[in-house]
């Protein structure tokens, strides 16, 4: 196939669009058939060149381009397709002789357009033009916010409104009761108390499976208690929450870790789906499995969604499916092999949800909430096989010791009602995942302003802000940094694959090193921002409708996923019956004191 380059009427630069399918075929190139000239014209579209220095090359000679040639000169963003089966095409779109090729389908071209420009192209001739004409950044920050004290006891009414709307207040049941009474529990009860008394046990390491595994909270909650974890069997669809646990836990990933001594596999299985189909390869490859852990999407569940579907819901359905992954593992590895298994959600407050759930995992959920032993709150249902000791709430702890110095929950600062109805200290709201909540008003801090205006009279002023990622880190019993810090990596590493814009840069060794490393990203949609002279990379978060796609920065996209796990303490006092089971060992970085504990 040849390639249509060189320069218009006008004497711009032109862009060539390439079939990859065909590439490399003599055929077409030596028929003067007039089907095939027609064809072939469809393919090499040619468009006004982007102004941009970067792309400005250009030559009027043809030449043949072969199809590894062209695979191997993807922009990263392409390099892998994301896009469904049906909408995925064999066409790429170069701007010259060494820009990088796009895929077509990847950017929704499917017909003439004479001005496409890549996402970073147009942020880069922004940014080129801002430059020339000594224009201000177009991104706008946001200001800071005051309040005085009225207002802000206003807004603490309406954010523990709406916090009450997104709990349920009332359980429906006492499920806590309805557990300890639940045949089924109270044999997984007896097997737990035959296991513990099975002397090779002393010496038996963990294989963990963790599905749905997020940032890794169940596994930082094993090393806490300091089990001894012979494999982790990481399966999570978003590989920012990847990069995440990598950068936390895997030496491999991230020189600087200690290795200990733990085999992880990420590649296995990418979805649910993949390894809910796959019970007998899973175990054929890894052996048996000791614990399960996962905490399945809740949109479905949550009060927050008012189109929510229940166990009905696209998302809704994983939840029990994931109940009937589990039992029927535990029989094809044999009971003489027990699963112990920890499965989170929200707390679902329908019946008609909780029946069916209840009635594949043989029990009940058992209800929890963060704020008995943490600074936040959060309530939750678990799905656990082994006995659970009810938590006895510590009153002590305040959400103060985990906020910057001088911030504080409203109630405290304004010394108004800093205890909730039954005495105990004000924490801090649900952490949220969604982009419209996870900094709204129920994530309100403040901090007092003492002034003294030119009368000499004393003024008093509240400065409004969110929690911040280290402060939600912090609440939720993560290592400080543990995500933040990793995001920040990420942002730095994509940057030297993502802004490459030329053939020349992509054969640099620092372009393979991280393209290498980071080829879980490839195919995701990213977006770019002007921020100054710099542009920011967002990342959108996976499992989304098309019209409604969600574009987060790092520091957002810490909150989204902050706002998806576990609280470590809550799984931490959960998963502690299973110390007894295995071996124990201790963990670098992991024996850290809660922050309240400092």
């Amino acid at each position: 196939m040849s390639e249509a380059k060189g320069e218009d009427s006008n004497g711009h630069g032109v862009i060539v669009i390439y079939d990859i399918s065909s590439c490399g075929s003599d055929a077409e190139d030596s028929s003067d058939d007039a089907e095939i000239a027609a064809n072939r014209s469809k393919r090499q579209r040619m468009m006004p060149l982007s102004l941009s220095p970067a792309l400005s090359s250009s030559s009027s000679s043809s030449s043949s381009l072969s199809s590894s040639d062209a695979e191997d000169e993807i922009a990263f963003c392409c390099k892998v397709c994301m896009c469904p089966h049906d909408e995925q095409s064999s066409h790429l779109i170069s701007s010259g002789d060494d820009a990088v090729f796009h895929r077509c389908c990847c950017h929704k071209i499917d017909s003439y357009k004479p001005d496409w420009k890549s996402p970073f192209d147009v942020v880069c001739l922004q940014m080129e033009e801002n430059l020339l004409n000594n224009q201000p950044e177009h991104s706008i920050e946001k200001g800071e916010e005051y309040y005085g004290k009225e207002d802000s006891k206003k807004l603490i009414r309406s954010d523990a409104t709406k916090e009450s709307s997104y709990e349920n207040e009332l359980s429906m049941y006492a499920y806590d009761q309805v557990i300890y009474t639940c045949a089924k529990f109270l044999k997984y009860n007896r097997k737990y108390q035959a296991v513990t008394r099975e002397e090779h046990r002393k010496s038996k390491r963990a294989v963990v499976l963790d599905v749905f595994a997020g940032i890794g909270a169940g596994v930082v909650a094993l090393k806490r208690l300091g089990i001894d974890i012979k494999k982790v069997i990481h399966i999570e669809i978003d590989p920012v929450c990847t990069h995440v646990f990598k950068q936390n836990h895997d030496c491999k990933y991230n020189n600087d870790l200690v290795n200990d001594d733990i085999s992880y596999v990420y590649d296995a299985y990418s979805r649910f789906e993949d390894v809910e189909s796959d019970i007998e390869g899973l175990l054929e490859k890894y052996g048996s499995i000791d614990i399960v852990m996962g905490g399945p999407p809740c949109q479905d569940y949550t009060p927050v969604n008012a189109f929510r579907k229940g166990v009905e819901g696209e998302q809704g359905k994983y939840l029990p499916n994931f109940g009937k992954f589990i039992q029927v593992l535990q029989e094809q590895q044999g009971h003489e092999n027990p699963l112990f298994f920890l499965v989170e959600n929200v707390e679902i407050r329908k019946m008609e949800d909780m029946n069916p759930i209840q009635e594949v995992f043989g029990i009940p959920g058992f209800p929890t909430d963060a704020k008995d032993l943490s600074p936040c709150r959060r309530k939750r249902h678990f799905w656990i096989n082994f006995p659970v000791e009810r938590v006895n709430p510590d009153d002590s702890i305040s959400t103060k010791s985990c906020l910057e110095e001088g911030w504080g929950l409203p109630a405290d600062i304004l010394e108004f009602d800093s205890r909730d109805e039954e005495g105990n200290w004000r924490k801090a709201n649900t952490f949220m995942a969604s982009k419209a909540r996870i900094d709204d008003e129920r994530m309100l801090r403040l901090q007092k302003i003492e002034e003294e205006s030119s009368t000499g009279k004393r003024k008093v002023r509240y400065k409004k802000g969110t929690f911040t990622v280290s402060e939600r880190e912090k609440m939720l019993g993560f290592p400080n940094g543990y995500v933040m810090h990793a995001m920040e990596l990420l942002h730095k590493e994509l940057r030297k694959v993502l802004l490459v814009r030329s053939k020349h840069e992509m054969k640099t060794n620092e372009y393979k090193k991280f393209s290498a490393k980071l080829k879980m990203f490839s195919g995701k949609r990213f977006k770019f921002k002007l921020r100054g002279d710099d542009v920011d990379i967002l990342i959108d978060q996976p499992q989304q409708s098309k019209k409604q796609i969600s574009h987060f920065n790092k520091e957002d996209y810490s909150k989204h996923l902050l706002g998806n796990t576990f609280s470590i303490p809550v799984v931490e006092h959960l998963l502690k019956p299973l110390s007894e089971v295995f071996a124990s060992r201790e963990y670098d970085r992991y024996d850290y004191k809660y922050e309240w504990q400092n």
